[in-house]
């Protein structure tokens, strides 16, 4: 049985990968909406400017970025946890996380803090004999951070 702790902790992170996961789908739609803007207009009585209907170049929300690091600290900390099930429940959210990162158009890899850098290494350390979930640590860590 998980701790009331780590289940405020799993509810926390499961919400903000709701958000992610609809921030995302709203950049994905603005993304192809302004693609389809910026396509020319088979119509001879219409004049296509194609200079002026290129989509612009776009980042994503300081916001949204922040919750993604966030989302990722709080995994971090759950991981750290002796709570049971605390281990198949990271793993998921890892995937999730690194799946949205994935898919999230215009996303840029950022850096790693010296204070999540620390975390991470504390995580990994205590996950060493836990192959399958240092594996989606890894492959997370690295769709959402340079090395």
């Amino acid at each position: 049985m998980c701790t009331i702790e780590a289940l405020k902790r799993m509810s926390e992170i499961n919400g903000n990968i709701i958000r992610l996961h609809v921030d995302c789908l709203l950049a994905a739609g603005e993304n192809d909406a302004s693609q389809l803007r910026a396509m020319p207009i088979n119509d001879s009585t219409t004049k296509f400017d194609a200079e002026s209907k290129q989509p612009t170049s776009q980042t994503i929300p300081d916001s949204t970025r922040q919750r993604l690091y966030d989302t990722f600290q709080s995994i971090l900390f759950l991981l750290q946890t002796n709570a049971p099930n605390v281990l198949t429940a990271g793993k998921n959210f890892l995937d999730s996380l690194k799946d949205i990162v994935v898919c999230f158009p215009f996303y840029s890899k950022g850096h790693m803090s010296k204070e999540m850098c620390e975390i991470y290494e504390r995580t990994k350390h205590k996950l060493e004999n836990e192959d399958v979930v240092i594996s989606s640590l890894l492959s997370c860590k690295d769709a959402i951070f340079e090395d």
